[in-house]
């Protein structure tokens, strides 16, 4: 629904920036596919377009370009967007002179926008109601304007007629990357009806408590029985077998499970196979470099030559996550590119 905190290949990134400065006024949102293609909704356009993580070709962009230029097209005769009008003069068309600072702004919450739907989600929960969705997103859209104008050399005063406008602009932006209150109705729904459904369960739960303690008396009055048996003498106890009382245990046991395969459907095949461990990885790493080579030899020459592409191509990802986690921290928490070069020029020096 909003664009993921996922990494995207340097052509992915080259169509994020061209998109931003074509399509302009009109919002987008994108995010990554489970197969690694790059997901765009477009305001206007009725269905997603798809583009891979690698370009077939050198004209890649171009041609993406030309079919995204295509469907603006149709979606501006289709769904014109609002002629916008300044508060400050209402008998001229609203050319905003901020139009940098928007964009600047709208690019930081798509950067954003996983960590802003999970708060939002966590806030739905917590109030059980979706009425505060509007008023958080103001606050957000208020923070991030401040902050933009505080890192301004000139003056930072704007009339509120012309923030009101910026602030109009910028959530028609946001309402479109992040999900909709309906969205998170629906969610809130399915959460209620979750819970409803969890006394069901702890009844059957205190049914299988039940079926095992009786199960549990069942063998303590077999146990009882036997104590009660005629005695014997200390031949017949020597001559006994010394598993006597746990051949007891085990055939009451049998009935146990009997019982319970009457009551309880037995889980399938694909539910008692174990999960896949995640932690292959650090098994991998933990290995000496002579046990990590002996089991590279047992591979083919075509597999070690994918595991040494996968791991360039892993090295690449991580190199920009990594960097995508900084932006994001510097958006976070409202630092300017100048502030940074700077510190970093004192440091040097």
């Amino acid at each position: 629904m909003v664009t993921v905190s996922r990494t995207y290949s340097a052509y992915q990134k080259k169509v994020i920036r061209s998109l931003t400065k074509l399509i302009g006024a009109r919002a987008f949102r994108y995010e990554k596919a489970q197969n690694n293609h790059l997901k765009i909704h477009i305001e206007g356009v009725d269905k997603p377009i798809f583009t891979s993580s690698t370009p077939s070709d050198c004209k890649a962009l171009e041609n993406f370009m030309s079919q995204v230029r295509v469907m603006i097209r149709a979606a501006e005769k289709q769904y014109p967007l609002e002629v916008k009008v300044c508060e400050a003069n209402p008998k001229q068309p609203h050319v905003c002179s901020h139009e940098k600072m928007i964009t600047s702004i709208v690019k930081n919450i798509r950067l954003m926008a996983a960590d802003l739907q999970d708060k939002e989600v966590e806030m739905v929960f917590e109030q059980e109601s979706v009425d505060g969705i509007s008023e958080h997103r103001q606050q957000v859209i208020k923070k991030a304007i401040n902050t933009a104008l505080s890192h301004r050399k000139g003056g930072s005063y704007l009339t509120p007629s012309v923030i009101r406008c910026i602030e109009k602009d910028i959530s028609h932006h946001v309402d479109f990357i992040l999900p909709t209150v309906a969205h998170y109705a629906e969610l809130l729904g399915k959460s209620k009806n979750a819970a409803k459904l969890k006394p069901t369960s702890a009844a059957v739960q205190s049914v299988e408590l039940n079926l095992e303690m009786d199960d549990e008396e069942l063998i303590n009055e077999e146990m009882n029985a036997v104590e009660e048996q005629a005695p014997l003498s200390l031949g017949d106890v020597f001559l006994l077998p010394q598993k006597q009382d746990q051949s007891v245990t085990t055939t009451m046991k049998k009935k146990v499970k009997l019982s319970k395969t009457s009551v309880m459907k037995k889980p399938s095949r694909m539910a008692q196979q174990q999960p896949v461990g995640e932690d292959d990885m650090s098994m991998l790493v933990a290995l000496t470099s002579e046990q990590r080579i002996a089991q590279a030899k047992a591979l083919t020459m075509a597999q070690i030559q994918a595991l040494i592409d996968d791991l360039k191509q892993a090295m690449v990802e991580k190199h920009d996550q990594d960097i995508d986690d900084v932006i994001r921290l510097m958006a976070e928490k409202g630092l300017a590119i100048e502030d940074i070069m700077s510190r970093l020029n004192v440091n040097a020096a």
